[in-house]
């Protein structure tokens, strides 16, 4: 599938333009009261990022000389992947340990945790092809969990008064709050190496459709 053909460019503009509105729509919609807004969750960390990874494949959809941004589009389909996993994961657990006392709106949640992830998932695994540099990616992760873990830790954390929890208060998730410090940081550890999963689970599909199914993907320039 050509990368720079009518699909790859209609998911590409349906990615950016969907998470440019909800963007919107996060920020006119949180508590503006709490430092840090609707940055204190990893979720929005993740939308920007795969905003950021679709107006950068725009450019290429448009101008073949253009860079790839590998590890851009890798590392945010990744935290993308943890974003969904860690979610749904509590959600069925406990729904209010990620939404505390509020009921998300249904296709706000549905949007941030499931469509959104999956278009920038379907753009790599039949466009984009972005799982090729693992370390480079790698590395990008590592940055993303520390810089939102001292994010959480040291500014969102000691600047708001909740949520509240039995051990601490003002950490953007419900369950953080119940956590000790240890814990936490044990958990942040874990959320880091899924993000290894997944760029490993996508390296691994990426070389299995175009061993397998070369007709169906673009090759990478």
């Amino acid at each position: 599938m050509s990368d720079q053909g009518v699909p790859a460019r209609t998911l590409r503009w349906a990615g950016f333009l969907s998470a440019l509105f909800y963007s919107g729509y996060m920020f006119i919609h949180s508590d503006q009261t709490l430092f840090g807004i609707q940055y204190r969750f990893l979720t929005i960390w993740a939308l920007t990022g795969y905003m950021l990874a679709f107006l950068l494949l725009l450019r290429r959809s448009y101008d073949p000389t253009a860079g790839r941004y590998d590890a851009v589009v890798a590392g945010s389909a990744s935290v993308a992947a943890v974003v969904v996993l860690l979610y749904w994961r509590l959600y069925f657990q406990d729904p209010s340990l990620v939404n505390g006392s509020r009921e998300p709106t249904w296709f706000v949640e549905y949007y941030l945790h499931l469509v959104g992830p999956s278009m920038i998932w379907a753009d790599a695994i039949l466009y984009s092809r972005p799982f090729r540099h693992v370390l480079r990616t790698a590395a990008l992760l590592v940055g993303v969990v520390l810089a939102y873990t001292l994010w959480i830790e040291l500014a969102v954390q000691p600047m708001n008064d909740s949520p509240t929890g039995s051990v601490t208060t003002g950490l953007p998730y419900p369950f953080l709050n119940s956590m000790p410090l240890d814990q936490r940081l044990g958990f942040y550890a874990s959320a880091a190496a899924s993000s290894f999963v997944f760029l490993g689970i996508g390296w691994i599909t990426q070389w299995i459709t175009g061993a397998f199914f070369p007709g169906m993907v673009r090759k990478p320039q």
